[in-house]
């Protein structure tokens, strides 16, 4: 009963992911978010703290914060996955901001 009434409430993404843009869209709706993957970081390794994200990341010029594309690398489509990650859980909610936050589904697709 619980997974039926859950389920009311779900909406079924699509993400598609490149170097230079992220598509988000809802299957149910024309809602649609496409935002340019860059990560602005202020500070080094384990004690850096994301400042920005998407086009206002890549154009901040705060003293130590460089801006970093998470999905740039020369051998994989994924240079950082940590930085990946909360690109893309910064896309879904801002998608979802209404403050309920449905689960979504993740189907791979080649």
């Amino acid at each position: 009963m619980f997974e039926l009434i859950k389920g009311w409430f779900s909406n079924d993404l699509l993400v598609e992911l490149s170097a230079e843009k992220i598509t988000v869209r809802t299957f149910s709706s024309p809602e649609r978010l496409e935002m340019e993957p860059w990560v602005a970081l202020q500070g080094a390794g384990q004690s850096a703290v994301i400042m920005a994200i998407g086009r206002e990341a890549k154009t901040l010029t705060a003293p130590e914060t460089k801006a970093v594309n998470p999905f740039t690398h020369a051998r994989s489509f994924v240079g950082n996955f940590m930085l990946a990650e909360k690109v893309l859980q910064h896309c879904i909610q801002q998608l979802h901001r209404k403050g309920f936050r449905p689960q979504g589904k993740i189907t791979n697709v080649f």
